[in-house]
């Protein structure tokens, strides 16, 4: 494999809103040669998750939120998914979920730190997505293994809700696995927004992290190329909500696309930015519902230029 041959893919919650997405996402993967998948929880999952904990800090439902978390994935699940493969995955489900509700003893243990609980917690969202991903791969005849980047080593300093990434101890820790994952002809499926201290407890990477996972995988595999698919048709000119006169920008420096996640606007986050400019990885931020139209691409040489027509 030449260098930079390894592409990152990394969908949005957006894209995995119902089983429909997730057969247009599947569909692109199936596409792909030499790809690394990054996954953000279904649509709607991470808010939910954040409402059982805020609902009550000091007695946080782990029951309920297990049982939401396991008819959620199982509602679509069942729609891509049959046979061995999915009583598999209803198995790795169960064994997931269960230990939620085992959690409540730490809870106990440690009722201050609510942030470190809820960086746990939140992470099962990613988690059982990119099980299911991986799972309806298989289910298609693909050889895809999933991966859970706390375990694997996306290493954070800094607080447990929005940590700072050691990319040095990072790239040692991902680079291989995930190299020769591809090399060996599977499909890596890995979580976003997920890291963890040197403690190895579990932390996050912010709100709307798993840009900023995507952009981390690809820095650290060597990739020339992230794209990041979203349920928009690009970056926009201006906010379509409050201009008639925006348009897709087909082309952005570095430097524009992180004054634009600077300024308030949500396409991309402004780390996956930031990082991906240390390392000149291309990004192109294309829509899931028009995967053959061109989108936005974000590198090192063109000016902002809306797409004619």
């Amino acid at each position: 494999m030449e260098p930079g041959g390894i592409k990152v893919m990394k969908f949005g919650g957006s894209c995995l809103a119902d089983a429909e997405n997730l057969s247009r996402v599947l569909d692109i993967i199936s596409r792909e040669k030499n790809c690394i998948v990054i996954m953000s929880a279904l649509k709607g999952v991470t808010d939910t998750i954040r409402s059982f904990i805020d609902l009550n800090v000091e007695n946080i439902d782990l029951r309920g939120l297990s049982d939401f978390l396991s008819r959620r994935h199982m509602e679509i699940a069942r729609s891509v998914l049959a046979g061995s493969v999915l009583a598999k995955f209803d198995d790795d489900l169960r064994s997931c979920v269960g230990l939620i509700e085992s959690y409540g003893l730490t809870l106990t243990e440690d009722p201050v730190n609510i942030e470190k609980h809820s960086a746990f917690l939140q992470s099962f969202g990613e988690k059982i997505s990119v099980m299911m991903v991986a799972a309806a791969l298989r289910q298609r005849g693909l050889a895809a293994e999933y991966y859970f980047t706390d375990h694997l080593g996306i290493i954070t300093g800094g607080d447990y809700l929005s940590g700072t990434v050691s990319m040095e101890e990072t790239a040692e820790n991902i680079r291989k696995p995930l190299t020769y994952s591809v090399i060996n002809g599977q499909i890596p499926v890995v979580t976003g927004y997920i890291g963890r201290n040197k403690k190895g407890e579990t932390t996050l990477l912010g709100r709307d992290g798993s840009d900023y996972t995507a952009s981390i995988v690809a820095s650290c595999v060597g990739s020339a190329n992230l794209t990041l698919w979203k349920d928009v048709e690009g970056i926009m000119s201006s906010d379509p909500k409050s201009s008639h006169s925006c348009a897709v920008l087909r082309n952005l420096t570095y430097d524009q696309a992180e004054k634009l996640s600077s300024e308030g606007a949500k396409v991309i986050h402004p780390l996956a930015v930031s990082q991906a400019k240390k390392d000149l990885v291309n990004i192109r931020v294309k829509s899931l519902f028009d995967p053959l139209s061109e989108g936005s691409l974000i590198h090192g040489t063109y000016s902002m230029e809306p797409r004619s027509g």
